[in-house]
């Protein structure tokens, strides 16, 4: 009876299990252990947005023509294996409208599935990881690495290569942990468990009785019905909004809760509106069906930027 209402929350699910740091923590090592390491082969040197990076002489930088991935990047740099332009490489620079997520938005619409979530340490560096990347419209296989810049846009590092090369992305990633900052300072880029777990306490109730609800209101007989449990919904919702709003968010997710909260509550108003169109024309009740569509799809992209900082990965 619902009718076109179906957008689902399905990174709810997978939040409820973050009870504790569910983000992959990598340690890629220091630059300067690796050099005692091993006998290093020689490399060059270049800096992009305050981190330098080293990279082998048998990679050269390349023109933006020679690069394939377009990310939006700001002052970016690039670098490609000597006569590989265009197949492989990697690309780096700063990243706009990161406020709320590691990947902005468009660059998000731009792919074919969701990232999978690392985190990755060295020395004095701490970053994202989302491996396996598919730009839609392109055989690239691709690895991004995002440094949140507290203050500033994100600084960005994609490896990329085409089928056939993708022993390249090892190359690259080695290049990438070579970085060195100028000032060493803490991005709070691993997530706090206490944190996950309180998010965690709001969500998985929600989610399931989400579910739950959906599900009765699905095979509802009559409009009336359904206008019923979106009530509880709307409720349910507004409670849950509300609890979020109240949490203590870590710095990497400031901008994150706030906007988890409000498409939570805009859920909420959604809901209450189809709940009082239930006994009205039929054109209201499916444009507020429409209206709980949206706000559903709302919740899961806020849900998407929690997934992103390391606390809803599944």
């Amino acid at each position: 009876m619902l009718g076109s209402a179906r957008s689902p929350v399905n990174l709810l699910v997978a939040l409820a299990l973050a009870a504790g740091v569910v983000g992959f923590v990598v340690g890629i090592g220091s630059a300067h252990g690796r050099r005692h390491a091993t006998s290093a082969p020689a490399t060059r040197s270049i800096t992009v947005a305050a981190l330098t990076l080293r990279y082998p002489t048998s990679w050269r930088q390349a023109g933006a023509k020679e690069t394939t991935p377009s990310l939006g990047l700001s002052n970016p740099i690039a670098l490609a294996p000597a006569g590989r332009p265009g197949g492989a490489g990697l690309v780096a620079g700063q990243l706009a409208g990161t406020e709320q997520s590691p990947l902005p938005s468009r660059l998000l619409a731009s792919l074919r599935g969701a990232p999978h979530t690392e985190i990755i340490q060295q020395a004095y560096v701490q970053a994202y990881r989302y491996r396996g990347l598919k730009p839609a419209a392109s055989a690239l296989a691709m690895e991004l690495y995002v440094i949140p810049n507290p203050g500033e846009d994100a600084t960005a590092l994609a490896c990329y290569a085409a089928p056939g090369l993708t022993a390249y992305l090892r190359q690259c990633e080695a290049i990438v942990a070579s970085i060195t900052v100028e000032s060493p300072s803490g991005n709070g880029v691993i997530p706090d468990a206490g944190y996950a777990s309180s998010l965690a306490g709001v969500i998985g109730p929600l989610s399931r009785e989400r579910m739950r609800l959906r599900s009765l209101m699905h095979s509802a007989g009559t409009r009336r019905a359904v206008g019923e449990l979106a009530a509880q919904l709307a409720t349910r919702f507004a409670a849950a909004a509300k609890a979020v709003a109240a949490l203590q968010a870590p710095p990497a997710a400031s901008s994150a809760q706030p906007a988890l909260s409000s498409a939570l509550d805009r859920a909420a108003s959604a809901y209450l509106g189809l709940a009082e169109s239930a006994t009205g024309a039929p054109e209201a009740y499916g444009a507020a069906a429409a209206s709980v569509s949206r706000a559903e799809a709302g919740v899961t992209a806020a849900l998407v930027s929690f997934d992103l900082l390391g606390y809803g990965s599944a």
